[in-house]
């Protein structure tokens, strides 16, 4: 039966990759969709390959045995068994078909991979998907139908094959030279690697050994802190102590500058006094009295200083 959707459609196995794999060919490029799903399995290995010619066949006519044979079949004891086991294996399942295996996926969406698609000389049924960086080995059904793949991206890619064709091949010497100057560029890189981390530990060391110096000035100095901050605390208690002495000193020096301004007052406020003891000193010094004398004189002008005093304070 003709259908479209199938006409450019073709399954292939995907050995390296374990799964199956839908190629579409289209005007300038081929499409691919890798799956697993049990219609495609079935698809592969059970539906029915492309029409081949085949030789002609003599079909050989039943021998005269088995033509007296088969009037006298259902007579046998085991005609039912059988007549059953004939009806199973008449009895037929409908076919899977690449039709169906489109229907599973309706949205899946398809790879556009720009290659050239070639046959294997060593396998009749391999077709290699090549691009410019890697090479897909394929697995079609049968040798007829990668025939009639090879032939319509022939028929509609001619200008890609053509120019996959006409590129030069690389023979096996000139491979091992590339991938020996390959090798030895990787090897100055990975020299360069080596050098560079040679000279990373060189710097990792040095940086170790100037954060452990760091480490040990900032302990010292953790230490010089705690000390400083510990004699700091010792002097603004004894600066706390001081400004407590001073501030009673001047609460002391106030109140005997207030007894002496009372004093002086008293003293204007009594000068016959203070003049008459004044000039008992200066006649007692003139007259050279005894010593006696002027320890009483003394003891008296004391005495009334005293007085005089007591009465201020009270």
């Amino acid at each position: 039966m003709f259908n479209a959707d199938t006409l450019d459609t073709f399954c292939f196995r995907w050995p390296a990759a374990n799964c199956f794999v839908l190629v579409r060919v289209l005007h300038q490029s081929i499409a691919l969709l890798p799956l697993r799903s049990r219609r495609a399995f079935l698809y592969f290995h059970n539906a029915p390959l492309p029409h081949q010619p085949t030789f002609l066949t003599v079909v050989r006519k039943p021998s005269r045995i088995h033509t007296m044979f088969s009037p006298w079949r259902n007579t046998l004891a085991l005609s039912e068994q059988s007549s059953m086991s004939s009806d199973e294996e008449v009895e037929e399942q409908e076919p899977c078909t690449l039709a169906n295996v489109l229907h599973d996926l309706p949205h899946e969406t398809w790879v556009h991979a720009p290659c050239c698609p070639t046959a294997s000389d060593v396998d009749d049924r391999t077709v290699f998907l090549s691009t410019a960086n890697s090479v897909i080995a394929l697995e079609a059904r049968s040798s007829v139908e990668r025939r009639m793949f090879l032939n319509l991206v022939r028929l509609e890619m001619p200008t890609t094959c053509r120019i996959q064709r006409n590129m030069p091949a690389i023979s096996t010497q000139e491979l091992v030279q590339r991938l020996q100057k390959r090798c030895q560029g990787e090897a100055a890189e990975m020299l360069q690697l080596a050098a560079q981390v040679t000279r990373a530990k060189k710097e990792i060391v040095s940086y170790t050994d100037h954060l452990t110096k760091l480490n040990r000035s900032c302990t010292a100095l953790a230490a010089s802190l705690h000390e400083y901050q510990a004699v700091d605390n010792h002097h603004l208690q004894v600066l706390h102590s001081v400004k407590k002495q001073v501030e009673q000193a001047s609460v002391d020096c106030n109140k005997v500058r207030h007894r002496l301004h009372r004093l002086d007052l008293w003293l204007g406020a009594n000068p016959d006094l203070v003049g008459a003891a004044r000039l008992r000193l200066m006649l007692d010094v003139g007259r050279r009295t005894p010593r006696w004398y002027w320890m009483f004189t003394d003891a008296v002008a004391i005495f009334v200083v005293g007085l005089a005093v007591a009465g201020l304070w009270k």
